[in-house]
């Protein structure tokens, strides 16, 4: 079993926050799903896939209470909105109303080629008014390092001062393959017109991540749709429990689990002349494997 033997690395992570203040802190949050603002098929599952990663990092800011993502789309689909991501700030008050929420985050996304930019909107769900913006751009193929961006764009434009804890966690991705995540969204946002593409994608995700949570579960519910869901689930959990994919989850775990971030700073937030409504917020951070995490790894 072969493994990158890089055990320190130095993250520097630059967020783009729209307006000179933060808004004030908000108890609950929905996350709506993003925008397209292109026309490339294959990017289709950043709206769901983005606003999901969001939904689950947010959730671990115990100063937020994030609307789970069911109640939201139950909200979405009443209101004839789907899936897409288009609220009318206005519309926002009537579902912030509904849901109990105060604040909506909303927003778009643009693709060319493989590079990305999401421009997210803070909503007060009581008057209707966007409250604040924050905007990142980078590739698909680091679309980890993007929504880590986002998410503390948005932890910092609310106000709110993350916990070591909470800032270690969010840190965290759910996966550490790329196409993993690709693939798993890319087939949550077919499944319904196209549940065997659907299961070809996530079984080749949870094939590149074994342990990788959302898209075994993701696998789960696209198999239980199918006429055969018990024979079918009860194969995914025998193929996971194989020797082979055992000590990848088991690699993945100890992996997972050695991460440890420290010096984590953030820099005074700075303006530019040309652009006074722009604040620029810079974090680092040290990323390491605990000593002896790559020696166990390659025993297994």
């Amino acid at each position: 079993m072969q493994f990158m033997r890089s055990s320190e690395k130095l993250l520097t992570v630059t967020l783009l926050a729209l307006g000179a203040t933060g808004t004030a802190h908000a108890t609950t949050l929905g996350v709506v799903y993003l925008n397209s603002n292109t026309t490339n098929p294959d990017a289709a599952w950043i709206s769901r896939g983005l606003a999901d990663m969001l939904t689950t990092d947010l959730s671990k800011i115990s100063a937020l209470t994030v609307v789970q993502r069911e109640q939201l789309e139950k909200v979405l689909k009443e209101q004839a909105l789907g899936a897409s991501g288009a609220i009318d700030p206005l519309k926002a008050a009537q579902i912030g109303k509904i849901l109990g929420a105060q604040t909506l985050l909303t927003g778009s996304y643009a693709a060319i080629g493989r590079n990305v930019r999401v421009d997210l909107q803070l909503i007060n769900a009581a008057t209707g008014r966007v409250e604040g913006g924050v905007t990142s751009e980078g590739s698909i193929d680091a679309i980890f390092t993007l929504e880590k961006q986002l998410v503390l764009a948005v932890v910092t434009k609310l106000g709110i001062t993350p916990s070591s804890a909470e800032l270690q966690a969010l840190l965290q991705p759910e996966t550490l393959n790329n196409q993993a995540v690709i693939l798993n969204y890319q087939a949550m946002t077919q499944y319904q017109s196209d549940p065997k593409a659907a299961q070809v994608a996530l079984r080749q995700a949870v094939a590149l991540d074994p342990n990788y949570a959302a898209a075994q579960q993701n696998l789960r519910t696209v198999l239980s749709v199918s006429g055969s869901a018990l024979a079918n689930v009860a194969l995914l959990d025998a193929d996971l429990k194989s020797g082979e994919i055992q000590a990848v989850r088991q690699a993945a775990e100890l992996i997972k689990a050695g991460v440890r971030i420290s010096d984590l700073k953030m820099d005074e937030p700075t303006t530019q002349a040309s652009a006074p409504g722009m604040v620029n917020v810079e974090y680092t951070a040290v990323v390491g494997l605990v000593p002896g995490t790559l020696a166990t790894v390659s025993k297994l």
